[in-house]
């Protein structure tokens, strides 16, 4: 899974080098950070726009979006039994 300056997030089989799905516009800036659960059911990401945002993996729907932050987010992961969601702007 790569994020990219796009606004997009991109899913890919490194095993086959294909692409799989192409999530668009999950930012209104660059995708600079990002982390999938330990089931591969959603992915969280952070970008320029001040947001980290969840998003499900099948559906391509946000599940939740955390704004209000000051400045752009740079690293976001999910705790080991994916229930906490820790990020650093």
């Amino acid at each position: 899974m790569t994020g990219s300056e796009d606004r997009s997030v991109t899913l890919y089989n490194p095993s086959k080098n294909l692409m799989i799905k192409n999530y668009k516009n999950i930012h209104n800036y660059d995708v600079y950070t990002l982390d999938i659960s330990k089931d591969n059911s959603k992915f969280i990401t952070g970008g320029g726009d001040k947001n980290v945002i969840l998003t499900d993996v099948i559906e391509g729907k946000y599940i939740r979006k955390y704004t209000g932050h000051t400045a752009r987010i740079n690293s976001v992961c999910f705790s080991p039994d994916n229930n906490v969601i820790v990020f650093d702007a």
